[in-house]
């Protein structure tokens, strides 16, 4: 992406909190309402740091229709504002963003952030709805399949990031405010599955803090299999809290008794427990 010299900025909110500049024009029309759009990005926390980008990974454009909350509002709200070919910087504040709890550990709380924005291409598909709930679990599936490809190159860093973002699309208010009782089960279950992927990561990466607070939400979501009380176990262990690891172990071999990988995780606790 180019870096020619700044235009003057361009408030598309009445508070100041997002702010357009165009670094080069682009031609036709704007982007309308809902158009399937196709974008190179970069992101950066205020401090320069770049936390996300598609320009890096072979230019990828990153495609999604508006409306559907596929990406934050700045971005949305910035590419309606766009020509084909046009490049633009954003800079909002944590409103249009991430919100005031962040993405931990990529993004910070009540943090600001900068968007290098490249619009491609944009079309209008009138044969399908993007704004189901099917549409929203097939776009957090999609992060998910991309996390566990990382995951399996035990890039687990990566892997977190798309975790997180299925996670910040099935959390949408604006879905989970009108769904049936099915479609919450459905959202929960996928929900307990991106946290324990989540979950798992932080443990390969020794990081018990977080390997349990991911766990606890899992608890709160009503997961109770053994594969969760195995990771909260190990999650536990990371904590030296011992007892509690031995508990949770216990009852994922009461859920799974001739599973031996969990016995030998027993065993290991007992150990450290001076059994």
């Amino acid at each position: 992406m180019t870096s020619p010299q700044k235009k003057l900025g361009i408030h598309l909110d009445n508070d100041g909190c997002l702010i357009k500049r165009v670094l080069k024009d682009g031609s036709g029309d704007q982007v309308p309402s809902n158009a399937i759009v196709s974008i190179l990005y970069e992101a950066y926390l205020s401090n320069g740091h770049l936390f996300d980008s598609n320009v890096q990974l072979k230019g990828t454009p990153f495609t999604f229709q508006l409306g559907t909350h596929a990406s934050i509002d700045a971005v949305e709200l910035a590419v309606k504002s766009m020509r084909v070919g046009e490049e633009a910087e954003i800079v909002s504040t944590q409103r249009y963003a991430f919100g005031k709890h962040g993405l931990p550990p990529f993004i910070p709380p009540n943090t600001s952030v900068i968007y290098k924005i490249q619009l491609i291409s944009f079309k209008l598909d009138t044969l399908h709805d993007y704004n189901s709930f099917q549409g929203l679990i097939s776009k957090s599936l999609k992060e998910k399949d991309r996390g566990n490809n990382y995951f399996n190159q035990q890039k687990f860093k990566l892997a977190m990031k798309y975790y997180i973002k299925g996670i910040w699309i099935l959390g949408d208010p604006n879905y989970t405010l009108i769904l049936n009782e099915d479609q919450t089960k459905i959202q929960r279950d996928a929900l307990i599955v991106l946290y324990l992927n989540l979950a798992t990561c932080n443990i390969k990466l020794m990081d018990g803090k977080r390997a349990l607070t991911n766990c606890e939400k899992i608890l709160e979501l009503g997961g109770s299999s053994a594969k969760f009380y195995f990771r909260m176990s190990q999650a536990y262990s990371l904590n030296r809290q011992f007892e509690s690891a031995k508990r949770c172990i216990v009852q994922a071999i009461r859920l799974e008794p001739s599973d031996s990988k969990l016995r030998d995780e027993l065993d290991k606790i007992k150990v450290l427990l001076g059994e």
